[in-house]
């Protein structure tokens, strides 16, 4: 990780995190990491392997940040929800690469990763309608820093229709009722909050922006 910010245009590095020992293979190809041009937001940072490569966000358990390339960014006005506080990297690796830096992947920097408890209203697996909303609204934000219209606009109408597993929009909605007995209405629900909360946020968010500190290229401190 420290050979990476050798260049002064990476901002951020991160690494491959074997969760509870996971001794998964992979594949070189598996894409990490990276926001796709229909609004996805793909993971993946503990099944990478291969080469190093460029990404759009690294994941907290197994990263490094660049001082001069996030310095002055007030990152908890835009965060929110408790504990963690879901995409809280995607948030700081989005202004960094608005600044102007580079964000990398290299699955040879490895930690072992053995998820714990986390405190109360951030469990790893309940998520109510309240918890989806911020979690959607942290990634609006997200989107809104670094990406451009397009991808918002795709990003919002993915959320409503198909949605994830977590997040689920109205093709997941139908999935969890008819094959597994679900009701995710409230979580839908919650998409929905989510998607108004991002965007009643978006002018504090852009004063916020506009008065952080821009230092593309400058230092070495990580």
């Amino acid at each position: 990780m420290e050979d990476a910010f050798a260049d002064p245009t990476v901002g951020a590095v991160g690494g491959r995190d074997n969760v509870a020992g996971d001794g998964w293979t992979g594949r070189p190809d598996l894409p990490v990491g990276i926001i796709t041009p229909t609004g996805r937001i793909i993971g993946n940072h503990h099944h990478g392997t291969g080469a190093v490569r460029q990404a759009q966000t690294v994941k907290g358990a197994n990263m490094g940040i660049r001082v001069a390339a996030a310095i002055g960014f007030p990152l908890s006005q835009f965060v929110r929800g408790t504990g963690a506080q879901y995409r809280n990297e995607l948030i700081l690796t989005a202004e960094i690469r608005r600044r102007g830096y580079r964000v990398l992947y290299d699955p040879a920097i490895r930690v072992d990763h053995f998820p714990s408890q986390r405190a109360l209203g951030d469990d790893r697996h309940l998520f109510s309608r309240e918890r989806v909303a911020l979690n959607v609204a942290n990634e609006v934000s997200a989107l809104r820093i670094s990406e451009p219209l397009r991808v918002r606009i795709a990003y919002q109408l993915r959320a409503v229709a198909v949605g994830t597993r977590l997040h689920p929009g109205i093709v997941h909605t139908l999935r969890g009722a008819i094959l597994e007995h679900r009701n995710d209405v409230p979580r839908f629900a919650g998409v929905i909050d989510g998607l108004r909360l991002g965007r009643q946020s978006r002018k504090k968010e852009a004063l916020l922006i506009s008065g952080s500190v821009q230092t593309v290229g400058r230092g070495h401190n990580a």
